[in-house]
């Protein structure tokens, strides 16, 4: 799955796993890398392991997420030093896990352009995960309405500014927060600017 942050990703996968009734397990960059040379692909192995005990003990196959997949997927490089072989041989050692995998990996990023191209092929499928349509912002904010008590008014300026859902999700939290101490406009306005100032800190990297 890629997208641009805050696009739903990771929460589509949960939500799959919740109406399919299948255990979820994590695998994050943090937890994987190691400064250590031959640790990182230890753990990467060591993971994959737990994974499919634990699909044998619960006789179910669950669903192995791996965030920030550019992290762990990444390019590999031509070798003019040291560190670009031990880098290399980590992604090696991801390309034989993949090879070898019995399961359901679902994997997430921002910039699928930095994937290697042989993980690439090891994917069956990839999906571009793009902002909510104007039909899913209307019952995300008539929702809203209903369950998080904010007015209609902010809930007819917010898709106005073509947000996704983690972003419409703070606005919703930065109305709370502010509602007993600024008027209507004045929220408003804080939302256009910090949804403003978080796009122009993208510029320059794709979305």
């Amino acid at each position: 799955l890629h997208g641009s942050s805050g696009c739903g990703k990771t929460e589509f996968v949960m939500q799959l796993a919740r109406q399919t009734d299948v255990p979820i397990y994590q695998l994050n960059m943090a937890s994987i890398r190691s400064k250590w040379i031959g640790d990182t692909e230890k753990i990467a192995s060591d993971a994959f392991r737990a994974y499919m005990n634990a699909c044998r003990e619960k006789k179910q196959i669950g669903i192995l997420l791996m965030n920030e997949a550019d992290g762990l997927l990444g390019k590999r490089i031509v070798v003019e030093k040291g560190n670009d072989l031990h880098a290399n041989q980590i992604q090696n050692t991801f390309l034989q896990l993949l090879e070898e995998f019995n399961g359901v990996l679902i994997a997430t990023t921002n910039f699928p352009q930095n994937i290697d191209s042989a993980f690439k092929r090891r994917f069956l499928f990839w999906h571009k995960m793009k902002k909510p349509s104007e039909k899913q912002t209307n019952e995300f904010l008539i929702d809203a309405i209903k369950k998080k008590g904010i007015p209609r008014e902010l809930a007819t300026i917010i898709p106005s500014h073509g947000l996704t859902l983690a972003q419409m999700n703070k606005a919703i939290q930065q109305y709370n927060e502010l509602k007993d101490y600024c008027s209507l406009e004045q929220i408003s306005q804080l939302i256009c600017m910090d949804f403003n100032e978080n796009n122009q800190k993208r510029i320059g990297f794709a979305v």
